[in-house]
């Protein structure tokens, strides 16, 4: 007759292992897996000898679903509740989507349920004096974009923005409108150095460029010619009290490089004005009614030569 086995109760009342098959005992269950880990006394799960790619591989090649699905309770706290945490005390990385094929290595759905305006995706907080908080970089020539912001059709609102640039919390400095790419912004642009740019969507040839330059000296518009490297150019320039308008004696270069500016026209201080380069003066008056005196006044203008 066959021995018939029984649990085997504890001094505590708890089932002791005594007629457990020996694969799991205590003993091998820690050795075997993960024992309970905890925030008092964590497990090191791979320690400085161990040479294994990876402690866990999981492959999930299910048609749909999920490895894992978790959710935040009813009685948590959208200010203390995390589903998961990692702590970077010590050098080293995070997460790391090796992206090898077609899929998304990360997806945030904002619901329509979400309520409130401090309910994020994603939040990234800076509080580091050295480094980036977020970082993206383009490491291939004629790669795709490394970032994108899109707007479908459905987005008509002008209103609605793609980006909107905060410079405290109520207090707007700029955007970008989702339902037309128009740049509203409310603070100085500054540049050193460079220019505006606008040319055809259809060409992105230096040919085809036009240029806006703003430096102390005033402004310099630089129409494209049609030709490579050559630029029609043009220049409200200031020089004292006096406003400067100016054109090239020939093609030039980005920026004015390679051509001689000539003034066609000066403002001056106190409503005087002027013609090609001649000195500001004050509105002629009394000009006689003759030829002689009109000649002196166009010479004094500058519109004619003594």
């Amino acid at each position: 007759m066959a021995e018939s086995k029984v649990p085997t109760l504890d001094a505590g009342g708890k089932v002791f292992d005594k007629h457990l098959p020996a694969r799991l005992g205590e003993s091998e269950l820690s050795t075997t897996f993960v024992p309970m880990a905890g925030t008092v006394s964590p497990t090191v799960m791979k320690d400085s000898t161990d040479t294994r790619p990876g402690v866990f591989e999981w492959i999930n090649d299910a048609p749909n679903g999920t490895l894992f699905h978790m959710l935040i309770g009813a009685n948590a706290t959208k200010t203390s509740t995390w589903i998961m945490t990692i702590g970077g005390d010590n050098p080293g990385n995070g997460f790391l989507w090796n992206a090898k094929t077609q899929g998304v290595g990360v997806k945030i759905d904002q619901n329509a349920t979400v309520t409130g305006s401090d309910s994020y995706g994603l939040q990234v907080t800076q509080m580091n004096a050295n480094s980036p908080a977020a970082f993206f970089a383009t490491n291939v020539d004629g790669a795709a974009d490394t970032m994108r912001l899109f707007a479908t059709d459905n987005v008509v609102s002008p209103t609605q923005n793609l980006l909107h640039v905060m410079v405290d919390s109520s207090v707007t400095a700029g955007r970008i409108r989702a339902a037309d790419g128009v740049i509203d912004w409310k603070r100085d642009i500054q540049t050193f150095g460079s220019s505006f740019r606008s040319r055809p969507d259809s060409l992105d040839a230096d040919a085809s460029t036009h240029h806006l330059f703003m430096d102390s000296n005033g402004w310099e518009v630089d129409s494209a010619s049609g030709s490579a490297g050559q630029w029609w150019v043009g220049k409200i320039a200031r020089d004292g009290w006096n406003m400067k308008f100016q054109g090239s004696q020939g093609f030039g270069g980005r920026g004015g490089t390679g051509t001689v500016l000539s003034t066609l026209i000066t403002i001056g201080y106190g409503g005087k004005l002027s013609f090609f380069d001649a000195a500001p003066v004050s509105k002629p008056t009394a000009v006689p009614v003759t030829a002689a005196g009109v000649h002196a006044a166009l010479v004094t203008l500058g519109l004619i030569a003594s």
